[in-house]
């Protein structure tokens, strides 16, 4: 099932990235304020439609949940939940001009609680880039099969690259001491600091609130 999820997500990526950069205009405000707390505009839930109609043409045995309108029972029989971003980065698609970082997350739980232990696929594009991803429950790669590999000997010291979620107050309380031992850097989009960190020129990534779709 690992397997399948992976080329059903990897479609989906293909699907986001299509229409994405076919319609760089759809930038408008909704006026309906996202499960996260946010304002959607017209590209998250074009995107969001689009993941969904294809979820159920291929009439997969899941739950959604997605950022912007939270949780859809879609299966009489769910056997998994798919929980994803279909624009991460909202912002930056709208005033970035292609040089600030967004894309989409996607993230398959067994059964239908997003707990860590039970992801067995995933995957996330960068728009701007042309980056992806995707992890079929053992190993990351690109969409050409190549498999990421972090580099594990990074110094620590002032100029280290580190890039950390701000969006919530809590993470500048959170962050502040490490601004002193290493180069804190946010790129708007938890999307751009994930493909920094894949592409090896990041040290890490780190937030105060996790959310499934960002596993």
């Amino acid at each position: 099932m690992e397997e399948q999820f992976k080329s059903h997500i990897v479609n989906m990526l293909k699907l986001g990235k299509d229409t994405v950069l076919g319609n760089p205009t759809l930038v408008k405000e909704t006026g309906v304020v996202n499960a996260k707390g946010d304002r959607s505009i017209e590209m998250d839930v074009k995107v969001e439609e689009l993941f969904i109609e294809y979820i159920k043409n291929n009439n997969l045995p899941v739950n959604i949940f997605s950022e912007e309108i939270g949780t859809v029972s879609i299966h009489s029989d769910p056997q998994f939940l798919i929980a994803f971003d279909p624009l991460d980065g909202s912002t930056n698609y709208m005033i970035g001009k292609g040089l600030l970082p967004y894309g989409s997350l996607i993230a398959v739980y067994n059964g239908t609680r997003p707990v860590l232990r039970d992801v067995i696929a995933a995957g996330a594009i960068e728009y701007t880039r042309d980056l992806a991803w995707v992890y079929d429950g053992k190993n990351t790669t690109d969409l050409h099969g190549k498999r990421v590999q972090l580099r594990q000997d990074w110094p620590i010291y002032k100029s280290t690259p580190m890039y950390l979620d701000l969006y919530y107050p809590e993470g500048y309380q959170t962050y502040a001491p490490l601004a002193q031992a290493m180069f804190v850097r946010n790129t708007g989009a938890t999307i751009g600091h994930l493909s920094l960190v894949i592409s090896d020129v990041a040290a890490g990534l780190g937030g105060v609130c996790m959310r499934a779709e960002e596993i």
